[in-house]
């Protein structure tokens, strides 16, 4: 089917309607939306653009383009979430299809993603296969809360099937030292956007990018933050049918969520960039679980779904325009940091699977001590080398270490119990 003349700034008003993202560093506001009057044009086998004077024919398929949610005094209007409103309403289960198919899809993605990577991190899904990936957000500067993670409940050497990444965005003044910790543990996927929370929506679309392009096998990929204690013992048990091997997403849902527009909030959104009065379910950022073909399916779709600066809500929206339902799962707890001290010694470590806001690593360390009962999972290597100092636990570290093996819990290690 080709489109003449006539046709071409209809076509052309249809692709390029969506502006990408300006001053992606600081600034996830979106410049463009789509105008109104695009022509219906679905599955076209070529379309003449003109350059110039010159004719262009590009073969791909074009789908559908539906008008824009008119969103003058949207304020006023109170409207509740909807699928049908939110940019770009296609059929997602034939653009996945499309591109599955490796065919072209002529229509302009609106959240293309333009960042290059620094680490890869390539060699971590190499050799046998994985049954379990974990995926660890984390800011540049936070090497203690990665080193912690690594010799605790991320040493993915206890555990068959089991690997590690930490997804790192860009932060001049730590460059140096993400590039030693890179190459000493290969463990580092970087990308070259400003590392702000601001950005965590790009450092989660990198995530879900890289899963499926250098782990696409792994059959569970575990989205955690750096704050985050996990254990995987926990994950593991539970029942088969709870972790379906395919179209599963799992973790702590929130239910009947609100945007917020107070512009002093860390989730701040604007009214022009989600015109909704509320948000659909979507789990929590601090820990959720997704299947090899959920993580597959996220990538394919995400360029062509307009992003919000709030990375689980972005994904629950996702999750709802690719109809993959999210699953509430009991083991997920959050504390505000200055509980921790209060609930660790009272958390059923037999059903908890994640908890979030550790307050510091010596509270990771002091946690996993815990529900190790005194005993670090650690080689003499580790311990001799240093890796886990005596800052942690905030006694000497050959009294640390001497203690180890004679006393059962942390309380005891440090000195408040005989």
């Amino acid at each position: 089917m080709e489109y003449e003349l006539e046709d071409t700034q209809a076509v052309h008003n249809c692709l390029c309607n969506h502006r990408p993202l300006q001053n992606v560093h600081t600034d996830l506001s979106l410049r463009g939306r789509p105008r109104r009057g695009c022509p219906i044009f679905l599955n076209a086998t070529h379309i003449i653009r003109f350059s110039g004077v010159e004719e262009v024919k590009e073969d791909g398929v074009l789908f559908k383009c539906k008008p824009p949610l008119n969103i003058t005094d949207v304020r006023k209007k109170k409207l509740k979430f909807m699928v049908s409103l939110y940019p770009l309403e296609l059929n997602f289960d034939e653009l996945i299809k499309v591109r599955l198919e490796g065919r072209k899809i002529i229509n302009e993605p609106i959240n293309s993603h333009d960042f290059s990577y620094i680490h890869t991190g390539v060699n971590v899904c190499d050799g046998s296969s994985i049954y379990l990936l974990l995926v660890i957000k984390s800011s540049a500067g936070n090497f203690r809360n990665r080193q912690t993670i690594r010799n605790t409940w991320g040493n993915v050497d206890n555990y068959e099937g089991v690997r590690r990444v930490f997804l790192l965005g860009y932060n001049h003044g730590v460059q140096k030292q993400v590039d030693i910790e890179a190459l000493e543990h290969g463990d580092i996927v970087q990308e070259d956007f400003w590392d702000h929370y601001s950005n965590i929506t790009f450092k989660t679309i990198m995530g879900i990018n890289w899963v499926a392009q250098y782990c696409p096998k792994a059959k569970f990929s575990f989205y955690v933050d750096d704050d985050v204690f996990l254990i995987l013992n926990n994950l593991k048990k539970l029942r088969k049918s709870t972790l379906r091997e395919s179209g599963l997403m799992l973790g702590k849902v929130f239910f009947f969520s609100t945007p917020f527009r107070d512009k002093t909030s860390k989730w701040f959104v604007t009214w022009e960039d989600y015109p909704f009065v509320n948000y659909p379910n979507y789990l929590a950022g601090f820990a959720y679980l997704m299947t090899a073909d959920v993580v597959k399916r996220f990538s394919l779709a995400i360029p062509y779904i307009q992003p919000i600066p709030i990375d689980d809500t972005y994904l629950g929206i996702v999750a709802k325009k690719l109809r993959i339902p999210v699953k509430n799962q009991y083991g997920f707890a959050m504390f505000h940091p200055t509980w921790v001290s209060f609930f660790v010694p009272k958390l059923s470590f037999r059903k908890t699977i994640a908890f979030h806001r550790m307050s510091s690593p010596e509270t990771m360390m002091r946690t996993w001590i815990e529900y190790s009962g005194g005993k670090l999972e650690l080689s003499s290597n580790q311990i001799l080398s240093g890796l886990v100092a005596c800052v942690y636990i905030d006694i000497s570290y050959e009294l640390f270490v001497k203690q180890l093996n004679t006393r059962s819990t942390i309380r005891q290690i440090c000195g408040h119990e005989s």
